[in-house]
């Protein structure tokens, strides 16, 4: 929970279940299967039902069947998504996030500060990489095809700035802690072009907004 935005975390998450509401109130309609004005009520429900599958998922963790609660959950979020990605394109202010992506396959969307750590913002002067380690993963998860389980190493990450998947290639990491697919490119271009599929964050791997593990240097 380090360095979490709980205010902008509840704005993020209370609007993409409004709209996912919005949503299947709009498909309740358009299939006829509205069978009273209750279903009006779907833009309200919706973030309850959410709150509600959050918490149980967090209660079936204990039994290792958190999924359940999460897959739950993204009925009452994902389909949100293109709307809050609309709203953040028109009025980027209201969406408290610096990237939305219009489609996130995720219950909950964790909002960082991505400023609070001076040491990653520093510029790298040595040409080491100073994210050198291994990922472990803090829950189950999914990127590029492969999943992991609790506690399995994700990704390992050299002092070549290459990230590498079970002892092969499979990206690189840009001085900004963004893994990037492909061919290592300049690590100072943090804005250049090329698909962002994580992000090391205060020494948390970050998809989606949403944290999978945990950077263990060595």
């Amino acid at each position: 929970m380090k360095n979490l935005l709980f205010t902008q975390t509840i704005i993020v998450n209370f609007l993409r279940s409004f709209f996912a509401g919005v949503v299947w109130l709009i498909f309740t309609l358009a299939t006829g299967a509205a069978a009273d004005a209750t279903v009006l009520f779907f833009p309200l429900a919706a973030p309850v039902l959410l709150l509600f599958f959050y918490l149980l998922s967090q209660v079936l963790r204990i039994f290792k069947l958190g999924g359940i609660g999460s897959i739950l959950g993204m009925f009452f979020s994902v389909p949100g998504d293109p709307f809050v990605y609309i709203l953040k394109q028109i009025k980027p202010s209201v969406v408290p996030v610096e990237e939305f992506g219009i489609i996130n396959f995720s219950a909950v969307i964790y909002v960082y500060d991505a400023g609070v750590v001076v040491e990653e913002s520093q510029p790298n002067t040595t040409g080491k990489c100073p994210y050198k380690g291994k990922v472990v993963a803090t829950k189950e998860g999914s990127v590029m095809g492969f999943s992991w389980p609790y506690e399995a190493t994700i990704y390992t990450i050299g002092d070549d700035w290459i990230v590498k998947r079970e002892g092969r290639d499979m990206g690189w990491i840009d001085t900004s802690g963004q893994i990037r697919e492909g061919l290592k490119g300049d690590i100072e271009a943090t804005l250049s072009p090329g698909k962002i599929i994580s992000k090391i964050q205060h020494g948390q791997l970050i998809i989606n907004g949403e944290p999978y593990g945990k950077l263990v240097s060595f």
